[in-house]
């Protein structure tokens, strides 16, 4: 079985370069989970600077849900990009915080090869407006919660700099 690492921290602090170099160190099959719809409006320009950073050979996954599935005890590794637009792609569609967080402990419960997990950090900057935003952000603070408890290890990046916050083996 994999372990689990959660990185989460604000917009742009280098999560999924942490995940990258990560994963990358531990081998050449690594399967890139991207949970961002390429018809995303506002997001090809990230989609593509996303593809770039990372090595050409990895196998990459575009899906807004059913994760675990596409995790094989083949790969190396396994990298989520991001918790966040799963949470926003579930809500949209209409589903319960239940029914995400059941996914989220589906992937993360067990994975059968090294997964890291990025996530954005909610609760510490500009408080939403509109009642879909504020669902979001109690929805993904909840499923971050949940992701940290299940995680072996989780990393808070700020401004670049990884700041362990559950060593691994402090489950």
């Amino acid at each position: 079985m994999g372990r689990v690492t959660l990185i989460t921290g604000g917009v742009r602090a280098g999560k999924s370069r942490l995940a990258q170099e990560r994963a990358e160190a531990l081998g050449t099959d690594v399967v890139y989970l991207a949970t961002c719809a390429p018809s995303a409006e506002g997001m090809e320009e990230r989609i593509a600077r996303h593809r770039a950073d990372r090595p050409s050979g990895w196998q990459t996954v575009e899906a807004t849900t059913g994760l675990a599935s596409h995790l094989s005890e083949h790969h190396d590794a396994a990298i989520v990009d991001c918790l966040n637009l799963l949470v926003s792609h579930h809500l949209v569609a209409g589903r319960s915080e239940d029914v995400i967080h059941r996914e989220v402990e589906e992937l993360l419960s067990e994975p059968p090869c090294p997964l890291f997990v990025v996530t954005n950090e909610v609760g510490s900057g500009v408080h939403p407006h509109g009642e879909l935003a504020l669902r979001f952000v109690d929805v993904l603070g909840t499923t971050n919660q949940l992701a940290a408890r299940l995680a072996d290890e989780v990393i808070l990046m700020v401004a670049g700099l990884p700041l362990v916050v559950k060593p691994p083996g402090s489950r």
